[in-house]
Parts: C-alpha cells; sequence; structure tokens
C-alpha cells in the first residue's frame, strides 16, 4: 500500500473515531424534525447549548472527514478517475455531504428553540 493511502487510512479512521462518540446521542437516519422541535422545546437553555455544542463538533468532524476525502479524490490522476476507488471515494463524499446537511437542519432546531428560550 502506497504511503499516501496508508496516512488517509489512519486519518480518516481518527476522524471517523472522533464522531463516533457522537453517534449514540446524534442520529442522522431517519430523524422527524418536528418531532425533534418539541423535544427542543422542552429543553432547558443549559441542555439546548449542550446540544448546540454536540452538534457543532460533529459537522465539525464531519466537515474535516468530507475536506479529507475531497483531498484525496483530488490526488487521484485524472487517467484513473473513473476507477473503483475514484467511485468509492464520490460516494463517500456524497454521503459525508449529505449527513453535514441534515446535521445542520437539526442544529438549527436546537438554536431556534434556544431563541425561544430567551
Amino acid at each position: 500500500m502506497k504511503k499516501g493511502k496508508q496516512i488517509f487510512y489512519l486519518l480518516a479512521a481518527v476522524i471517523l473515531a472522533g464522531t463516533i462518540a457522537h453517534a449514540e446521542e446524534i442520529s442522522t437516519a431517519g430523524v422527524d424534525l418536528g418531532a425533534l422541535a418539541m423535544q427542543a422545546a422542552g429543553m432547558s437553555k443549559p441542555d439546548l447549548l449542550s446540544k448546540i455544542e454536540q452538534y457543532k463538533d460533529l459537522i465539525g468532524d464531519k466537515t474535516q472527514l468530507l475536506n479529507t476525502l475531497q483531498s484525496r479524490l483530488k490526488e487521484i490522476p485524472w487517467t484513473e478517475r473513473m476507477g473503483e476507488e475514484a467511485k468509492s471515494l464520490k460516494s463517500q463524499i456524497r454521503d459525508t455531504a449529505s449527513i453535514i446537511s441534515q446535521l445542520k437542519k437539526q442544529l438549527t432546531v436546537y438554536t431556534d428553540a434556544l431563541k425561544a428560550v430567551q
């Protein structure tokens, strides 16, 4: 395995490990934003601030992973851009961008609830 690939996979694993800690509390699959808003409306200001920080941290981690994936894709020569590695990276980039988008929507629910509390 090339040294660049080793570094990429190591970095991706470290970023993934950092996001796993948040995975139990924050889900991106099938979240009903209306139900989330009702839950957020019943939270105290300190709880909302804590949840907002968790989302910001997770979005930062996912953004870092996205940047790493995009950098890795740029390193692939044009002649290999239709290969399996590039296809896999493109798929991971799409999935990660989608997760970031969903997390931002969820974060907005909590920031709106915080505004209502203040």
